[in-house]
């Protein structure tokens, strides 16, 4: 009797999956804040190319610094407003009809804490447009 008992709890597996969860979560955890990870940062591209389109078309019709920034920060509402940077050329009293306009938005995102031993702690994106004032 005491042997039988002795040998079913040598045979049990009940251990096992306990072994097998702590060797696979570390990969699984890694896997699925890479992958959040992955689509805040094509997102965050998104948003600033759009926001970059937008405000070159302002731009090109005429619109002041103050307003083309106005522009982008209102097209990206989920972006802190303090991290992005705009840049104008040529500056507004050179632009011209006929002549190009360029905007160039960048905004720094931050990666996840737990991927930064992998990946650089900080990404910069950078969209750019440029067109043909108006």
């Amino acid at each position: 009797m005491v042997r039988n008992r002795f040998r079913t709890l040598i045979d049990s597996d009940k251990g096992q999956a306990l072994v097998e969860f702590a060797l696979v979560i570390p990969l699984f955890l890694l896997l699925l804040f890479g992958i959040f990870d992955f689509g805040r940062i094509m997102w965050s591209e998104l948003t600033i190319s759009a926001a970059s389109r937008d405000a070159a078309r302002y731009a090109s019709l005429g619109a002041t610094d103050a307003q083309i920034d106005a522009v982008v920060v209102s097209d990206c509402p989920f972006l802190i407003p303090g991290k992005l940077t705009i840049a104008i050329s040529p500056a507004s009293a050179e632009r011209i009809p006929g002549n190009p306009v360029t905007v160039v938005v960048s905004y720094p995102v931050e990666i996840d804490p737990f991927l930064s031993a992998f990946l650089p702690a900080k990404i910069n994106l950078t969209a750019q447009t440029t067109m043909r004032m108006e």
